[in-house]
């Protein structure tokens, strides 16, 4: 069903509304006046969850089976900074590196300023493991 809605909205705003209102529901078989009526009535800002329900329940009532289990190692990885501002990971900066060289990198495909951060990061690691 194709219709102009420009042209529909105008006719809200011009003589003899309502019969061109009319001739709209007839060509289209939309009431576009009912529509935004119900997608008011539709929408609610009262809840519609069961809190009385929710706060009587035990934890073993809970249904937990389509959550994946929590490992030892999640917990390791997990970091808690409530309140702070996020670390920045990486820093830009300008390099002037020998164009050979990029031309190389950048010949391996896409990801290649993160491969030459992680050489130049074991580079750095390496020289840590001899320092201490």
């Amino acid at each position: 069903m194709q219709f102009d809605v420009a042209t529909i909205v105008r006719s809200w705003f011009s003589d003899g509304f309502e019969e061109k209102r009319q001739a709209n529901i007839r060509k289209h078989g939309i009431d576009f006046e009912d529509i935004s009526k119900l997608r008011k009535s539709r929408t609610s800002k009262k809840s519609e969850t069961d809190w009385k329900r929710l706060r009587s329940m035990k934890d073993e009532d809970i249904d937990f089976s389509d959550i994946p289990p929590i490992t030892p190692e999640m917990f390791a990885k997990a970091v808690i900074r409530r309140g702070l501002k996020p670390i920045p990971r990486k820093k830009q900066l300008t390099l002037r590196v020998d164009s050979d060289v990029i031309d190389w990198f950048k010949r391996q495909g896409q990801g290649y300023q993160t491969k030459i951060n992680s050489l130049l990061r074991a580079y750095m690691e390496e020289h840590f493991k001899k320092s201490a």
